[in-house]
């Protein structure tokens, strides 16, 4: 990966890419500067033949507290919200698996960007929430009730109450939480098996998750038999599917 970053440290290891905030100063808050990276980096790692699934993270101490308050109070609003759709477009329309590795907190803005992983694993000092409801702001509730349900979205974004590792697994907002110093790592073992499969099927139940929850079942099942009709159609299916027959016994 040719580009350099100041505010991210990129590492590509075994088709995964480990994409690290990296704002100590600020405990990773996202000014504009760090958006505009992030951008950049998942732009990149999209068209990448290196990269096979991303883990994205903030390291073992914190993840993101939100957006960087100062600058935010200093910036057009206009420009500021057509600014942060844009952003929010591009990292959730990102088609390679992500796992979001988050310690610490995780909130407001930061909230937003662990919830564009597909796979979400946390230490047990994670803490979730949306406190920029106290201040007047209204949360996103598009990406978090695909997580959690309509039900439990508005709670947590009306409340703006905390949010623990325990509680959050609970409700299925992440998939696992680990011992404090082991998040990484265990991001990085999930995305390293995600590399051994197909990325079209990837992208496919990637979209898949984003699109069927709005459509009824009819719909829905028709809108992901159309995804398998073009993967079937583009990929080497069925020498696959007997690869897989003779491993198991199927055929000889």
């Amino acid at each position: 990966m040719a580009a350099e970053f100041k505010f991210l440290k990129v590492r590509i290891d075994k088709g995964v890419a480990l994409v690290t905030l990296d704002r100590p100063d600020k405990m990773n808050s996202l000014s504009m500067a760090v958006r505009d990276e992030i951008e950049q980096c998942f732009t990149s790692l999209e068209t990448g033949k290196d990269v096979g699934s991303v883990v994205l993270t903030g390291g073992e101490d914190t993840f993101c507290p939100g957006f960087d308050i100062v600058e935010v109070m200093n910036v057009g609003i206009e420009a500021f919200t057509h600014r942060i759709l844009e952003y929010h477009l591009n990292i959730y329309g990102f088609t390679k698996p992500v796992v979001a590795a988050v310690s610490g907190f995780a909130l407001a803005g930061g909230f937003d960007l662990a919830l564009c992983g597909d796979i979400i694993i946390v230490s047990e000092t994670a803490m979730f929430g949306h406190p920029e409801i106290r201040f007047g702001v209204n949360p996103l509730l598009s990406p978090l009730w695909r997580k959690v349900g309509l039900s439990k979205a508005v709670e947590i974004a009306m409340t703006g109450e905390m949010i623990n590792a325990e509680e959050a697994h609970r409700i299925g907002l992440v998939n696992k939480v680990v011992a404090p110093g082991g998040v990484v790592n265990e991001a990085f073992e999930v995305a390293r098996k995600l590399t051994k499969i197909d990325l079209r099927a990837l992208a496919a139940v990637k979209r898949a998750s984003m699109v069927a929850p709005r459509l009824d079942i009819e719909a829905g099942l028709e809108y992901e038999f159309g995804l398998s009709a073009s993967i079937f159609q583009e990929s080497n299916l069925k020498s696959k599917v007997e690869a897989y027959a003779r491993k198991i016994g199927l055929i000889e």
